[in-house]
């Protein structure tokens, strides 16, 4: 039996197939992130893939936290942000 990939992983964290999180990966690398509006859409293509529904305030914490480079490095507390959220 084959030991899961990192996307095995995150597909099973956020039903998200694999396909999709590649295409992200490749939007965030891709990304101004330095750039208010890009950030901004990215935020909403990535709510959009993981069905989440992302707030005006969440989003604002969100960009705040990218340009200032405050994301966290423990995604469950990025996760956290959404889970009350979720569609």
């Amino acid at each position: 039996m084959a030991k899961p990939t990192l996307n095995d992983y995150l597909g099973q964290m956020t039903d998200v197939d694999e396909v999709d999180l590649l295409h992200l990966a490749q939007l965030v690398s891709e990304t101004d992130l330095g750039d208010e509006g890009h950030i901004r859409q990215l935020i909403a293509q990535v709510a959009d893939v993981a069905c989440v529904d992302v707030d005006r305030r969440q989003e604002d914490e969100l960009v705040n936290a990218i340009m200032n480079r405050e994301v966290p490095q423990d995604f469950s507390m990025l996760s956290h942000i959404f889970d009350k959220n979720q569609r």
